[in-house]
């Protein structure tokens, strides 16, 4: 049991090592004037799993080119990803309470 805590904890070290990282990238090109910079940059956080930067590259992307059909096509599946990951992770803590819980009974 303590094996799959160790794992998670781990994760989320991962991940917010990757947030930090995407952070600063996004703090350093706020001001993204091109749209293939701001794609490139949803691109590579999508290759890293964090898809919320991707989405804000994608949106950023999106502002300056909101007919491109393609790019607001990427911008759904990141939100969805988005979405998807933020409900694996809202599992994993429930799971972990309901653990907890049994565990202490």
């Amino acid at each position: 049991m303590h094996d799959y805590f160790d794992q998670v904890a781990g994760l989320r070290a991962k991940r917010y090592a990757q947030a930090c990282l995407f952070a600063v990238c996004g703090i350093l090109l706020s001001g993204c004037p091109k749209k293939q910079d701001a794609v490139k940059f949803a691109q590579v956080a999508e290759a890293a799993k964090d898809f919320d930067a991707s989405v804000g590259y994608y949106e950023q992307a999106a502002k300056l080119h909101p007919n491109d059909s393609h790019l607001r096509l990427r911008l759904a599946n990141a939100r969805f990803e988005a979405s998807n990951a933020h409900l694996r992770s809202g599992r994993i803590s429930f799971d972990q309470l309901c653990l907890a819980k049994i565990s202490s009974a």
